[in-house]
């Protein structure tokens, strides 16, 4: 006896069977490919994008990655993106025009990044920094001692460096065309107002005797700054303001022991920047005032 092959039923045997394969064949890879589970330390591979800062002309932008971890990284990169930097932990920071970008490291490096050729310099142990109006110098603070900084400043276009030691306070003002500062040398308090328009050159020169000088605040219009001179003898009513006019470089003391109707029960407060302010108009200093509290060295009759 023959069997007859039915050739069109044999065709769509097949074709079924092949079907099963495939759909076996695809359900085999989905499991293998199915995305992983989170685990806990999935999460600090994570990280938020945030905006920084633009450049004056806008061709350079700086933004954030930031991690869990902490261990954020700033870009900064060319609106064409053709070159593009990497900071990792930096903060702080600045654009300088378009051809610089300075930020503090880790371990407080600051690292500033010529945009145009790549070339960077480093300044150790910097805790703040200031470009200056021109865009021609960098204005670096170094905490050496819970009393004493170092101001280094920097030519962007020589690389020059040049240090002050020694440095009691500093400020710079809004503008970025004045910065004072004071240095301390033997019994001599020196105060030392610098123009950052012209090469860097001393606009003024002060000097005190037995006093710290602290509190360096400017005038918002930055016709005058205003300072603390803390004397070294433990007295009642120490601490006097003196007020310094740029144009006119007159400077102006107030002295509780001279001054008439001073209340001789408080003295002026000078823990913070923020307890002093100049008026608008550079006619008046406002000031806190604080009871005096003995000490051991002073005679509580004195107070």
């Amino acid at each position: 006896m023959k069997i007859k092959i039915n050739r069109s039923s044999w065709g769509k045997i097949k074709v079924v069977t092949i079907t099963l394969l495939a759909l076996i064949s695809f359900s085999a890879s989905s499991q293998t490919n199915q995305k992983k589970q989170l685990q806990i330390a999935d999460y600090e591979l994570w990280s938020t994008l945030k905006n920084e800062s633009i450049s004056s002309t806008g061709l350079w932008v700086s933004y954030s990655l930031n991690y869990n971890s902490k261990n954020d990284t700033v870009f900064v990169v060319s609106s064409n993106k053709k070159k593009k930097y990497a900071f990792p932990k930096a903060k702080k920071g600045k654009f300088n025009g378009d051809n610089w970008y300075a930020c503090i490291m880790d371990k407080n490096e600051l690292m500033v990044t010529a945009l145009k050729s790549g070339k960077q310099d480093r300044i150790e142990n910097v805790k703040d920094f200031e470009f200056n109006a021109t865009g021609e110098y960098l204005i670096a603070t170094s905490k050496i001692t819970n009393t004493k900084s170092t101001i280094t400043l920097l030519n962007l276009y020589s690389g020059q460096l040049t240090k002050v030691e020694d440095v009691n306070s500093w400020s710079i003002n809004d503008d970025r065309s004045y910065m004072a500062y004071s240095v301390t040398k033997e019994k001599e308090a020196i105060v030392n107002i610098m123009s950052l328009n012209d090469k860097m050159k001393s606009h003024a020169q002060a000097v005190f005797s037995d006093v710290q000088v602290s509190n360096i605040v400017w005038q918002n219009n930055n016709k005058s700054l205003v300072f603390v001179l803390k004397s070294k003898m433990e007295k009642a009513n120490n601490t006097k303001l003196a007020l310094y006019q740029i144009k006119e470089k007159i400077t102006s003391i107030l002295d509780p022991a001279t001054t008439l109707n001073f209340p001789m029960t408080k003295q002026i407060e000078s823990s913070s920047n923020n307890d002093i302010r100049i008026s608008d108009d550079g006619k008046r200093v406002f000031f806190q005032l604080i009871p005096i509290v003995p000490t051991e060295n002073q005679d509580e009759q004195s107070v």
